[in-house]
C-alpha cells in the first residue's frame, strides 16, 4: 500500500482478489486493516491525477461478515483524489464481481471517467442503511469535502444492495456536484437500483447538477429508485421528481447471460442503438470475446449498429458484416481467411 500512495500512470491487467477474505471474525482487529480493497489510490504527497485503471479483474475481496459494510471488501477505491479536468483520472474495462463492500468506490473524490465496466454481485455486506449502506457503484463526500465532475459511462452492473449511489454524510459544508451518470445499465439490486439522497438528488443543499440520463435501472418495481427520502415505483414518477426528462431506457436490458463473461446484450435487448453518443474520447466499448485480465478487446461504438449501445459491450453480430469479394488474387476463400 506504502509504495502504491504516490504512483502516477497506469494499474493495467491486474488480478487483485482475497484480501481481507479471511480476517478474523470480530470487529475488534486492528483498524490498520479493517479497509479492504482489490485495487486503491489515495492522495499522498503528490496530485493525483491522469491515472488508468484498466483491465483489471478485482473479485473477492472483503470477509462478508454480518454488520461490515460498504468500505470492507472494495473492488477499486479512490480515496481522496480531487483530481484534475484537464488530466483527468480513468477507470475503464475493469471486470469487478463478488466484492463485499463497495464494486467501484469514489470516495471523496472528483474528475474521474468511469467507463465501460462490468459489476456483478458486488456490495453485499449487510452492516449499513441509506448513505452507509454498499454499492455497486458508490459516490460520496463528507466533512468539506466535495466529489464532483465524475463521468460514469457505459457501464453493466448486476446486483449488489444498491446499484449506483450518490450521497454526503458527516455534513458540515460537503457536497456531490456536477456528476454525470450516462448510458449505463445497473439492474438487480435487492434494494435500490438508484439511489439519490443527501445532495445526489440535486438538493442544492449538498449537491447541484448531477445529471442521470439515457441510462436503464431495469423494470419498474417499488423502490427500484430512491430520490430523496422517496422511494419510486416508476420511472415517470422518478422523473417528476427529478424534474425533467431523463431518456430512460426502461425495461429489463435482456442480457444474455449473469456470469461474469456473459453481461453483454442479448440480440434482442433494448440497449441496443439506444444510448447517447458521448464522444470520441468515450466512445470504446467491449468485445463479447474479451476475457480479464489479459485479453480484453474493446471496438470502437460508432462502427456497430445504428448507434451506441447502454452498458459496457458493443453488440457485435460479426455474420451482418461480412463482405466477401474476388477482387483478391486467391478469390473468396482468400477473403475468409483474412476475415478469420
Amino acid at each position: 500500500k506504502d509504495e502504491l500512495t504516490d504512483i502516477q500512470g497506469k494499474l493495467v491487467h491486474f488480478r487483485t482478489y482475497g484480501n481481507g477474505k479471511f480476517q478474523c471474525q470480530g470487529n475488534e482487529y486492528s483498524p490498520m486493516f479493517q479497509w479492504t480493497f482489490g485495487i486503491k489510490l489515495w492522495e499522498g504527497s503528490s496530485d493525483q491525477e491522469g491515472n488508468d485503471i484498466a483491465f483489471n479483474e478485482c473479485f473477492d475481496n472483503g470477509r462478508g461478515q454480518e454488520g461490515d459494510y460498504q468500505g470492507r471488501g472494495v473492488g477499486i477505491w479512490l480515496d481522496g483524489l480531487p483530481g484534475n479536468p484537464g488530466n483527468m483520472n480513468w477507470i475503464r474495462h475493469n471486470l469487478v464481481y463478488n466484492n463485499t463492500g463497495n464494486g467501484i468506490f469514489i470516495e471523496i473524490s472528483g474528475n474521474t471517467v468511469i467507463l465501460g465496466n462490468l459489476l456483478l454481485n458486488n456490495a453485499t455486506n449487510t452492516g449499513g442503511g441509506t448513505e452507509f449502506a454498499p454499492a455497486s457503484i458508490a459516490i460520496d463526500s463528507r466533512e468539506d469535502f466535495v466529489s464532483e465532475n465524475n463521468l460514469v459511462f457505459n457501464n453493466t452492473s448486476v446486483g449488489g444492495r444498491y446499484g449506483i449511489k450518490l450521497v454526503t454524510y458527516d455534513w458540515q459544508g460537503c457536497s456531490v456536484n456536477e456528476n454525470v451518470v450516462k448510458n449505463n445499465i445497473i439492474v438487480g439490486a435487492s434494494e435500490h437500483n438508484l439511489f439519490a439522497l443527501f445532495g445526489g438528488d440535486n438538493d442544492d443543499s449538498n449537491g447541484y447538477g448531477n445529471i442521470y440520463e439515457n441510462n436503464n435501472f431495469g423494470e419498474e418495481h417499488p423502490g427500484f429508485i430512491q430520490w430523496g427520502w422517496t422511494e419510486h415505483a416508476s420511472y415517470e414518477s422518478w422523473e417528476s421528481a427529478y424534474g425533467w426528462p431523463t431518456y430512460s431506457v426502461e425495461g429489463d436490458p435482456q442480457l444474455a447471460g449473469s456470469t461474469p463473461n456473459s453481461l453483454y446484450l442479448s440480440s434482442s435487448s433494448p440497449a441496443r442503438d439506444a444510448g447517447l453518443n458521448l464522444g470520441s474520447d468515450y466512445d470504446s466499448g467491449l468485445v463479447e470475446s474479451s476475457t480479464w485480465p489479459n485479453s480484453v478487446v474493446t471496438t470502437d461504438q460508432d462502427v456497430h449498429d445504428s448507434g451506441w449501445e447502454l452498458g459496457a459491450y458493443c453488440f457485435t453480430d460479426w455474420t451482418a458484416n461480412i463482405i466477401f469479394t474476388s477482387g483478391f488474387e486467391g478469390g473468396q476463400n482468400e477473403g475468409w481467411q483474412i476475415f478469420q
